[in-house]
């Protein structure tokens, strides 16, 4: 039971500028300030033994996550572990009138706290960045994976969350990217239920060649409140020291108007970043807005306020390129919207549906399937274009993105270096042709039915060029 003085305690703010963890975790034992934003004492959790007697820690982080640390037990967390840890059960009636609780506050309630300041120069050495992913997956950071209905967006972050729950040895890649932390994974799910999702589980794994991982675990927030679904789930990363959460969808699982930024900041502020603190990654599924005339779909953002893809490190956006009705198979093309100090350029998967099984494999991206996008260098997609017909520099201009003046450059260096010639004129724009008797080798891939890098029946962003080309 709860001590009297903890009871008047709750669900106080803080007491003469210290964090409330701190006034919680005073109750029990003596703290004493060791830092700016740090106290250090004995710690009170049970089954400890801290024979130093100031083993336990409480600080304020830089982004203002009020944490606790044990280096005796090695338990940490932050204010609602620590009550759950000390009152057990108690945690929910707790939780119902906590000012603390996820979405049971107000920016008001944090009026008497303030950030830690720091100096850079008293840091020392930066740690190294962590990722649970190469390139795309920081650690700790979420991770936004969207795009149009019917690209398996959540098949594809399924599969990620396979190949982290599954050991190295079994499954070491994600979409051709290395896996670089393994471990318990939490499945989320606020759109579809138990049964589908065991069947979808069931179903990638069998495309990717490996068993159910032990350590894939499944949550459903349907018919639940969101502070009840993730109080389970930041209990279930506590207990199992998880890797990743995946939330499927962020438009389900957010409570409010998703295209008010105030409602989106509250969202992550109040129900992701405390995965963050507790050193989880979340990989969120979200949803693209319908195009409208004039618009592509790499100019789509998730759909909502700008501040979801604000608050994410690595945003991944899912553009269908090509459907082969035959097979059952989408050639999706990846793109990268943030970068972690290193730029991504786009890439290819392919998604196979079966009787039973759903496959991911890695594909090569066709020349002519990058020709907008801005991370591939402007004279690849100079010539990727030119490889499918004639163009003006007024063409390429419309169909690379670049700016004119570009345009002009490059071209004038690719002629310089006879990869590039004029063919003549269109009314009074000078043409240019590739002097290139083959088409680029990117997309080639040896089998009879996908000659020149495309199946019959090419439906994508740039099949105008291609079906000239076909006719030609």
């Amino acid at each position: 039971m709860m001590n009297e003085e903890y009871q008047q305690a709750e669900p106080s703010a803080s007491v003469n500028g210290r964090p409330k963890i701190y006034y919680h975790a005073a109750v029990y034992t003596p703290l004493e300030p060791f830092g700016a934003g740090w106290w250090r004492g004995e710690c009170p959790l049970p089954n400890c033994s801290d024979s130093e007697g100031d083993s336990f820690n409480v600080y304020l982080t830089t982004r203002g996550e009020e944490i606790f640390g044990c280096t005796a037990c090695g338990t940490n967390g932050n204010v609602l572990d620590f009550v759950a840890l000390m009152h057990g059960d108690e945690l929910d009636g707790w939780l119902s009138s906590s000012s603390d609780a996820p979405g049971g506050g107000s920016d008001d309630d944090n009026k008497n706290e303030s950030p830690e300041i720091v100096w850079f120069h008293r840091l020392g050495e930066p740690q190294p960045r962590k990722f649970i992913v190469e390139k795309v997956g920081r650690k700790a950071y979420p991770l936004i994976v969207y795009g149009a209905g019917g690209v398996a967006k959540s098949f594809a972050t399924l599969a990620g969350g396979i190949a982290i729950a599954s050991t190295a040895d079994t499954l070491s890649r994600w979409m051709g990217l290395q896996v670089l932390e393994h471990g318990h994974v939490l499945y989320v799910d606020f759109e579809l239920d138990q049964d589908e999702q065991h069947n979808r589980v069931v179903e990638v794994c069998k495309g990717l060649g490996v068993s159910v991982p032990e350590r894939l675990a499944y949550l459903s927030g349907r018919g639940f409140s969101r502070d009840a679904t993730f109080a389970r789930a930041r209990k279930f990363c506590k207990e199992h020291k998880a890797v990743a959460v995946i939330i499927d969808s962020v438009g389900q699982a957010m409570t409010g108007d998703m295209d008010k930024n105030r409602d989106v900041n509250a969202f992550y502020r109040d129900y992701i970043e405390p995965f963050c603190a507790m050193d989880v990654t979340p990989m969120l599924v979200d949803h693209q807005g319908k195009i409208q005339a004039g618009e592509k779909h790499k100019d789509k953002s998730p759909i909502g306020g700008v501040y979801k893809t604000n608050n994410a490190r690595s945003v991944l956006q899912f553009i269908l390129d090509e459907y082969d009705k035959e097979t059952k198979t989408l050639e999706i093309r990846v793109r990268t919207h943030k970068t972690n100090n290193e730029p991504t350029e786009p890439f290819g998967i392919r998604i196979k549906f079966s009787p039973g099984k759903v496959s991911l494999s890695t594909r090569e991206l066709p020349a002519e399937e990058t020709i907008d996008e801005e991370r591939v260098p402007v004279a690849e997609r100079i010539l990727a274009a030119l490889e499918l017909e004639d163009h003006t520099a007024d063409d390429l201009e419309r169909l690379t993105g670049a700016s004119y003046g570009t345009i002009r450059n490059k071209l004038s260096g690719l002629t310089g270096s006879k990869k590039v010639q004029e063919k003549g004129y269109r009314g009074r724009k000078k043409l240019y042709g590739s002097l290139s008797s083959s088409p680029p080798s990117a997309g080639a891939s040896g089998d009879d039915d996908n000659k020149n890098g495309r199946k019959n029946g090419y439906v994508g962003p740039n099949e105008h060029l291609w079906r000239e080309r076909q006719n030609r």
